[in-house]
Order: C-alpha cells, then structure tokens, then sequence
C-alpha cells in the first residue's frame, strides 16, 4: 500500500495505484469540505512521476506548458496629413490552434508629447467569435485604455496606466526603457471596480525590437 499526499487541506491517501488516491481523495474533499478537488495530487518520497501534470475533471491529463493561442499584430498609419492628433490604427487577431474560437482587435491610438509629458488614449473594440456545438457565437466588447507618463531622459520613463471595460476597470504604475529600436516596459494594475471572477493584478511586460 502507498501513501499519496494531496495538496488540497494536506490530507494523505492510502491507496495501491495513483487513481485510486485521486479518487479517494477527490470524494474526501467534497465529503468533508463541500468543495470540488481541484489540485495537484503529489506523489511523496521519489515517486512522482505524476507531479509534472495537471489532472482535468474526467481524468484526462493536461499539460502545465502547452500551445493555446496564436496572435497576429498590425500597427498603420491611416492618415498622412500630419495633425498633431492623427491616430495610429493598431488591429491584432487572435486564436486557438484548433481554429474554434478567434478574437479581432481594432484599436486607435492617440498620442500626444507635451514636452516631457507624454499623453496616449485608445478607444477598443473587439469582436469575439467561438464556435458552441456547432454554432458561431459572437459577443462585441468595447474598452478603453489610457496612459500618461514622464520621460526623465537617458531612455527612461514612467508614467500610470488606466484600462476599462464593462465587466472590469484597473489602473496602477508602468516603467519603460529603451528607444525607437528596442524597448522594454513592465507595469502592474490593480482592479478598483468590476466583476469577482476578474483578476486582483495583472502584470504586463512587454520587449519590442525594430529591424
């Protein structure tokens, strides 16, 4: 008999094969504590072989590093008129490989430098198509973004970033590096208003490379 510990309230499991100490366990949980078991079942000692997946409802495994999404960007300038408020139209199109579900993204950015002061705001719209037994579905989301931020020189700026939609809107610090040909920037938001199910934080780093 082998002895299987589980993440879930650290609880030990005696059972002869792994499933079993799944199943024991995943009946454990709801008996006990009303919840659904929902973590990684740990081998102890040298017997993990199975600490390097996740295991889905049905049993099936599901791999903690897997291909889920490809994306396509686009940044063109529209207008050549040269006004200070010309914007920049940026589109991205996004997916999953088995082609089932796609995301298209139409974003205007605005920019504005004021000095030192750099101002941007971008109006989003976003169609979202997945296919439901079958069926296409589609759902139509509008947000909106804004930043403004410091440029102190010597390829360093900071500034605060706002973004919001219906279901969530966050707001925190950002830092960037670099110039025209590479650049880096990272930031953390923090909701202040929207739906439960959304993140407390997000972090967003982004590189970018000009060739």
């Amino acid at each position: 008999m082998k002895s299987y510990t589980v993440d879930f309230e650290s609880f030990e499991v005696e059972a002869n094969t792994y499933e079993d100490a799944k199943r024991i366990a995943t009946n454990q949980a709801w008996d006990n504590h009303g919840m659904r078991l929902d973590d990684d079942l740990i081998q102890e000692g040298e017997q993990k072989t199975d600490a390097e997946h996740l295991y889905n409802e049905d049993g099936t495994i599901s791999r903690k590093l897997k291909y889920d999404e490809y994306k396509l960007r686009f940044k063109y300038r529209v207008f050549k008129n040269g006004h200070k408020w010309a914007p920049l139209f940026y589109s991205e199109l996004k997916g999953k490989p088995d082609f089932t579900k796609w995301v298209a993204e139409q974003k205007l950015i605005f920019n504005r430098k004021f000095n030192n002061i750099n101002f941007s705001f971008n109006p989003i719209l976003e169609l979202e198509f997945e296919l439901d037994n079958g069926k296409w579905e589609k759902e139509i989301e509008t947000e909106f973004a804004a930043g403004l931020s410091y440029d102190r020189g010597e390829n360093f700026s900071y500034g605060i970033d706002l973004k919001s939609s219906e279901y969530s809107t966050y707001i925190g610090p950002v830092l960037a590096h670099g110039n025209e040909d590479k650049w880096w920037t990272i930031g953390i938001m923090k909701k202040v208003a929207g739906e439960d199910e959304k993140a407390e934080l997000v972090l967003r780093s982004i590189m970018g490379f000009h060739f």
